[in-house]
């Protein structure tokens, strides 16, 4: 639903359900709009619920003017926070945005009209933390953040971005800067993907995959008939998921440089994958595991194929695997296939891979290797004394492009767009977490915080409800 402003009737293109709530919601808003005379055209996107300090806007057809919790935001609006000053917005998608000091934004493309769902922000000079609403959760790809140095996709997303201009840089160096040391939940990351693929996270929330999207401890991936993914995980682990198949990522940590604190735990729910050990199979190999349901494989170096379906089959195209049944162990070797029965009796050897299972290309392919270097999927460097675009991602997924460059970042991963260059960060400077007040604290905690008195200076149309 795009909601317009204007001195005629409006057929609210929502469902029937919503219809009798949204008229009872902005039934005084048009009568007021009638009341004034006003033909204005514009798409009402939000309002303001809470401002401290000095906070302005300037509209299409509306002049400067300071402003108060109550405003009502429109497309266009540009909302401009002073020297210690800060705001907060909630639009009704239900994203909520906070401003901090010295900021310059506006909301230039604003639709929640069923299939034609679009938000897009703008960041002129400043800051804010965003916390995406239901256009993100329905329309994945729909949601955009543009600054001067780069554009943000926005996918499902408690984010922050930051203009650090030369006063920041300058500031910096005068006052000096803390960092904090930040650990990602990023397991793996997508390569290729062809078709609909979808995760389920450890929570139920369920998000669409693209070409980078990150991957997680507890995601449960499911494609589509006629599509396939190739994921690679740190440890250079890599998995092709094949057409209609389920695949869960367990309990993962990679850490290189410490011995002995490293496992990983996958399993094939239903139909194939195409699966590469990584490094944690190599050298701490009791602490890998891929499983299907009722049965272990154990993995010191190999490439498999594996498929679930009334039996359970698997072929060796690399290395060795060791089979553990009815106490027993098998070794798998490379060139050899097996069907797996049900009943924990010893695998039985066939002559070839069952051909149903319709496989993906090999996740060690030569396409893949020419291409990719894992170590760049994950890497970070510390950046310092630096204009330019910078990001934190709390929780979801963004991705930063600077012309032809892009960078995916997925949960506690922060990242900087410059000039030239775009990197994930080692290290989260201070201007990106210390001014930022959460935007979806409620009223009671905002009336609680030690902060200056509102202006309380609102539209004549009066507080839209809440949203």
């Amino acid at each position: 639903m795009t909601v317009l402003v204007q001195d005629t009737p409006m057929n609210l293109n929502v469902p029937l359900g919503h219809k009798f709530l949204l008229a009872l919601c902005f039934f005084p808003l048009f009568m007021s709009n009638l009341v004034y005379g006003q033909s204005t055209q514009k798409i009402l996107t939000g309002k303001v619920l809470y401002t401290n300090g000095l906070v302005t806007l300037v509209g299409k057809k509306t002049p400067l003017r300071i402003i108060g919790k109550e405003q009502l935001i429109y497309s266009g609006d540009r909302i401009a926070t002073g020297l210690n000053s800060k705001a907060i917005i909630k639009l009704l998608d239900g994203t909520q945005i906070s401003l901090v000091e010295k900021s310059e934004f506006l909301i230039s493309q604003f639709s929640i009209e069923k299939k034609k769902e679009q938000l897009e922000l703008q960041l002129f000079r400043g800051g804010i933390r965003a916390v995406s609403g239901f256009i993100n959760k329905f329309s994945s790809n729909k949601v955009s953040l543009l600054t001067p140095k780069g554009q943000v996709a926005v996918r499902g997303t408690d984010f922050t971005a930051f203009i650090c201009a030369k006063s920041c840089v300058d500031e910096g160096g005068k006052q000096g800067r803390s960092f904090k040391s930040i650990e990602s939940l990023v397991k793996g990351r997508l390569i290729f993907k062809q078709g609909n693929i979808k995760a389920r996270a450890s929570n139920g929330q369920i998000r669409n995959l693209f070409d980078t999207s990150p991957l997680y401890s507890g995601d449960i991936i499911s494609s589509e008939q006629e599509a396939t993914m190739v994921a690679v995980f740190r440890d250079d682990t890599r998995v092709t998921l094949n057409p209609d198949s389920v695949f869960q990522v367990g309990n993962y940590q990679y850490r290189p440089d410490q011995d002995g604190e490293n496992y990983a735990a996958f399993k094939l729910l239903r139909g194939s994958i195409r699966f590469l050990s990584g490094d944690i199979a190599r050298f701490e190999q009791a602490n890998y595991l891929l499983s299907v349901p009722g049965y272990n494989l154990s993995l010191i170096d190999a490439g498999i194929d594996l498929g679930v379906s009334d039996f359970s089959h698997i072929s060796i195209w690399h290395g060795k695997v060791n089979f553990t049944f009815a106490d027993q162990s098998l070794a798998m070797l490379q060139g050899n296939s097996f069907l797996i029965p049900g009943n924990a009796d010893k695998p039985l050897e066939v002559r070839e891979f069952p051909g149903n299972y319709n496989l993906g290309p090999k996740p060690n392919s030569q396409k893949f290797n020419d291409s990719i270097k894992t170590k760049k999927l994950f890497a970070t460097q510390v950046v310092e004394n630096k204009t330019g675009l910078f990001l934190y991602v709390k929780s979801g997924e963004i991705e930063a492009q600077k012309g032809s460059l892009a960078l995916n970042l997925g949960s506690e991963e922060a990242g900087y767009v410059g000039d030239n260059s775009v990197y994930r960060m080692e290290q989260l400077p201070d201007f990106l977490i210390e001014q930022f007040l959460d935007p979806r604290v409620d009223q009671k905690m905002l009336e609680r915080l030690n902060l200056l008195p509102d202006l309380n200076i609102a539209d004549p149309q009066g507080p839209i409800c809440e949203i």
